[in-house]
């Protein structure tokens, strides 16, 4: 359990999300806490399809809201305590306080969900982001933007960071007030090209 040092440690009361991806010849496992997210693109034909290989980690899930009431807690408007609107995350341990639960017990757990995709030659890219990329695009949306620019990586003046750059300027709102918040939120994202 952690131990408080004079009541003003930052650990308590901020946390974040993490989401990872393992790539092996035959599988891709993703690990997931939080509302980051990863997607991999699929060639169908001359299009691409995303596959989401993981979920967003929301109170009003069924299972994350069980936890947090079998924790203690409760969800009011979405949001654990009327709080903090995700069930898992790093950090946050005001909400992992309970000496008689395990971890993956507590109303808000860093346990991951993880989860496994069979690899092959249609997967073309992996995509991972925090939510601050979901709250513009949608899985498919996202998809479709990387399955335009990836094979111009091909060209050795265009980087996956470049396919990055490019929709981050298409997404970050260029004015607060006229976007109403969305496109204000922290961005963080990878491409990554399956050769």
């Amino acid at each position: 359990m952690f131990a408080r040092s004079g009541g003003d440690d930052i650990a308590m009361g901020t946390g974040c999300t993490a989401v990872s991806a393992i790539i092996t010849p035959d599988k891709i496992y993703v690990g997931n806490s939080g509302d980051s997210r990863c997607i991999v693109g699929v060639k169908e034909g001359g299009a691409i399809k995303a596959v989401a290989l993981s979920e967003d980690h929301k109170p009003d899930n069924a299972g994350e809201k069980a936890r947090i009431e079998k924790a203690g807690g409760f969800v009011e408007e979405n949001r654990v305590k009327g709080i903090l609107n995700l069930s898992r995350s790093l950090g946050d341990l005001e909400y992992k306080q309970d000496p008689n639960l395990r971890p993956d017990d507590q109303m808000i757990t860093c346990v991951p969900e993880i989860k496994t995709y069979d690899m092959s030659s249609e997967v073309e890219f992996v995509f991972l982001a925090c939510d601050g990329i979901w709250d513009c695009l949608t899985n498919q949306q996202a998809a479709e933007f990387i399955h335009e620019r990836i094979n111009k990586v091909n060209d050795t003046s265009y980087k996956p960071s470049s396919i990055v750059a490019e929709m981050f300027d298409k997404i970050i709102a260029t004015s607060v007030a006229a976007s109403g918040g969305i496109g204000c939120d922290n961005m963080t994202a990878v491409v990554v090209k399956l050769l």
